[in-house]
């Protein structure tokens, strides 16, 4: 039967016959019985490959389970787990932040920071100045004052406390030498060696060294040289005429005395 039939306070039995009519004109005619929206849905409804689309459109309501958004043009399924809580999605595509407050405490380990971060010392903990980083007894780094013979300021000079170095500090030398400067220049210490017996250390021109002393210069020997040691002992400077007379114990300046029928003359380095 052609043409429109209007119906007031009836009911239509769908159950062998089919209505057909487009979205729009159903969405007109169908009114809201239990819900909001234009048309409403059961409890469990079945949706054969629906695409739901709208601007501004908002999925609310659910009071248990997961949402699932499936990610366009992708092959198996994609699932997004959302937080069951209100904030800002951020992904790599937008120009997003991520806070403090989105990551869990506790949860970035090292494999999470870019080796090549370059991370600047300004974002460190500040530290006390002159401090350095040690491993404590748990190897954990912590800012510590150097104690001991050396400190150390905020600029990274160093110092060595006054007699801290004892022998024992020093490198081992060679056998039978002296550490010192040989070089009439300035120069780091270095080894002087003993040749041979009875060497002494002195200067020879602009070297030092050991060696044998050469009595023919000025001044090679001073004050007096004791009997013992094959000195005469005396200190006093002889007169004209004097000689070393031995006196029992030592040797003593004395001039000789002349007898009957005999002259002597004393002279500056002869006796006549």
């Amino acid at each position: 039967m052609a043409g429109t039939e209007t119906l007031t306070n009836k009911s239509i039995n769908l159950a062998s016959n089919t209505l057909t009519a487009t979205s729009s004109q159903i969405a007109s005619a169908v009114t809201d019985e239990t819900g909001t929206g234009a048309l409403v849905f059961g409890t469990s409804p079945s949706l054969t490959t629906p695409t739901i689309g709208g601007t501004g459109a908002n999925f609310s309501g659910s009071t248990s389970g997961t949402t699932n958004l499936r990610a366009s043009a992708t092959a198996g399924a994609t699932t997004i787990t959302l937080p069951a809580t209100t904030g800002t999605v951020v992904t790599t595509g937008d120009s997003g932040t991520v806070t403090s407050t989105m990551i869990a405490d506790g949860t970035i380990v090292d494999a999470d920071v870019n080796a090549s971060a370059s991370i600047a010392h300004s974002k460190l903990a500040a530290i006390t100045a002159g401090r350095v980083l040690l491993g404590n007894a748990s190897n954990v780094p912590t800012a510590t004052a150097l104690t001991g013979d050396i400190t150390v300021d905020s600029s990274g000079s160093t110092s060595i406390s006054n007699n801290a170095v004892t022998n024992t500090d020093l490198r081992d030398s060679s056998a039978l030498s002296v550490i010192g400067n040989a070089t009439n220049a300035s120069a780091d210490p270095a080894d002087i060696a003993a040749a041979s017996d009875h060497q002494i250390l002195r200067r020879s021109g602009t070297a030092l060294g050991f060696g044998a002393i050469n009595l023919a210069s000025t001044n090679a020997v001073t004050n007096t040289l004791p009997i013992g040691n094959g000195g005469t002992g005396v200190t006093a400077t002889p007169t004209d005429g004097q000689l070393l007379i031995g006196n029992g114990t030592g040797f003593s300046l004395a001039t000789l005395t002349a007898g009957s029928n005999v002259t002597i003359n004393n002279t500056a380095g002869s006796i006549v």
